[in-house]
């Protein structure tokens, strides 16, 4: 099955990053990198962000270079390695355990790439 990178923007958020990773640890479907862009935080958003990294070889971290969310998803974009992307703001939550796997599955089958 096909892998999936996915792009979490994050800054000043460290409760959102919490539930955005917890509900990809959720999904059914293991294949995925979760790449997190933190923008420049006040708060203990990029030492969140690193310990998250420490603890799971899937995880990494990007200290965004430039400004704004658009530069942060192409900063993204440069380190995914997998077939496909998906891109998650802080706080954002799958709506079931299931969707990489369904999405991946449906993106295959119309060899959509």
């Amino acid at each position: 099955m096909a892998g999936v990178s996915i792009i979490t923007i994050v800054k000043d958020h460290v409760n959102g990053l919490m539930d955005t990773h917890e509900s990809i640890l959720k999904q059914t479907h293991s294949d995925w990198e979760m790449l997190i862009v933190v923008g420049t935080s006040s708060d203990s958003t990029l030492a969140t962000a690193r310990t998250l990294e420490s603890h799971d070889h899937r995880v990494k971290v990007l200290e965004q270079k430039g400004d704004g969310i658009y530069g942060a998803m192409n900063e993204g974009l440069q380190l995914a390695r997998a077939e496909f992307v998906w891109f998650m703001n802080a706080g954002d939550k799958f709506a079931a355990v299931d969707i990489l796997e369904k999405a991946v599955i449906e993106m295959s089958h119309r060899n959509i790439g």
